[in-house]
């Protein structure tokens, strides 16, 4: 003896046609259709986020090598500046010129000053550089949080069109009944 519920099932699908039954298997098809898209789509986006989090990462150290490199660069700048304000004053006593006075001292200045100028432009550049990169991080963090809240919706919008065909359905089985 059959249970009750299969029996109701049963008798339901008894004065189904074939058009009936296969607006059922339509149905099917296309829910599961719809939730394994949604379910992939989601995945994907998910995936796309981890990947967005991975180069707001890479970028945040590349904005600390950027700083650090700036650093490097304007340390072996000021040795390299030191060697020549260190041969300025043996040439100019070498040329009969009494130091601290006259030309070669205006030459030491303004050599020191620019030298003084080009770390402060080395460093700078160095923090632009670094802020670049700290800026496309935050983007890519951002971007990611976008995908993630993008993700939740691809099962949203799966239930509302599978809702649209269940009502198709059965307004093709009222018809046809």
């Amino acid at each position: 003896m059959c249970p009750p519920l299969l029996a109701g099932i049963g008798s339901a699908f008894s004065g189904m046609g074939a058009s009936g039954l296969l607006s059922l298997g339509s149905f099917a098809a296309s829910a599961y259709g719809q939730a394994y898209s949604a379910g992939i789509a989601e995945q994907n986006m998910l995936r796309q986020a981890q990947i967005m989090d991975y180069n707001a990462v890479v970028r945040n150290n590349n904005a600390l090598m950027e700083e650090y490199a700036a650093e490097r660069e304007a340390d072996t700048f000021d040795k390299r500046m030191s060697a020549v304000m260190g041969s300025l004053d043996p040439q100019a006593a070498v040329s009969n010129v009494v130091i601290n006075q006259g030309s070669p001292l205006q030459v030491a200045e303004n050599l020191s000053r620019e030298a003084a100028l080009e770390r402060l432009a080395i460093l700078n550049a160095g923090e632009v550089a670094a802020y670049a990169q700290r800026t496309g991080a935050a983007s890519e963090t951002s971007a990611a949080a976008a995908a993630r809240a993008n993700a939740r919706q691809f099962s949203t919008g799966a239930g509302i069109g599978l809702l649209s065909d269940a009502f198709d359905t059965g307004r093709t089985l009222l018809r046809n009944a």
